[in-house]
């Protein structure tokens, strides 16, 4: 007979897909670098910055304030209220369809730039 599934089984599949995600590392077919970085938020929407513009972004997530440094074209998530750090141990991305995930925040970052790919182009 099977149980209800709690709390905490969602918590331990929801990180297993998080670490997946993670090893897999989300890099697109094209590797050619990137122009924006689109940062959205489960609590906070959607922000578009420009990737030749340092700057330190601070991100509302469900949990807290993700901090997000642009610098040289890339970005990386220094810091995250989240309990694991997995999305600030991934480092820096900065070439189109890379992208970085805190799921406890809720919070995801994706370069986009010239060569990126949708479902039609051939």
């Amino acid at each position: 007979m099977l149980s209800k599934i709690t709390a905490a089984d969602l918590v331990v599949i929801g990180l297993l897909v998080a670490l997946g995600i993670v090893l897999l590392g989300g890099v697109g077919p094209d590797g050619a670098g990137g122009r924006l970085l689109t940062v959205k938020s489960l609590k906070s929407g959607i922000l578009i910055h420009d990737l030749s513009q340092d700057a330190q972004l601070e991100i509302e997530g469900v949990l807290g304030t993700t901090v997000i440094v642009v610098e040289g074209k890339q970005a990386a998530f220094m810091s995250s209220p989240c309990p694991h750090k997995l999305c600030v141990r991934k480092g820096k991305i900065g070439r189109a369809g890379e992208w970085v995930l805190c799921l406890p925040n809720g919070v995801i970052a994706e370069i986009s730039g010239e060569g990126d790919y949708d479902g039609i182009t051939p």
